[in-house]
């Protein structure tokens, strides 16, 4: 592990306690999707504060349509990350369970 990996255990379904090492300030890649997140959150919390100021907002109190979109876009994005996420840790489980079986069974 490098001075800037963090370890992290999961335990699969199989009751297996898997060791997962991140290096995300080593991954560009990473990086650039962790410094989009935060672009959306500060978007999203600047949109969600401008629309409660009564100038900012549509006839009779309603939304704004322009931060309405902003949030829309906000909540789209944090939907696909964690859909994202949700499916690559799985398959990732399941290929390190598979692994982990052919090794049980090869021995």
């Amino acid at each position: 592990m490098g001075p800037d990996g963090e370890t992290t255990h999961i335990l699969c379904s199989k009751g297996i306690n898997v060791p997962i090492t991140f290096y995300s300030a080593s991954v560009l890649s990473l990086q650039v999707v962790s410094i989009i997140s935060i672009t959306f959150i500060v978007a999203s919390t600047i949109g969600m504060t401008l629309n409660t100021i009564p100038e900012l907002q549509g006839p009779n109190g309603s939304d704004n349509k322009h931060l309405g979109m902003i949030e829309t876009v906000c909540i789209t994005w944090f939907t696909i990350e964690y859909i994202l996420r949700l499916a690559g840790e799985t398959f990732f489980r399941n290929i390190y369970e598979r692994k982990h079986k052919q090794e049980f069974w090869t021995q």
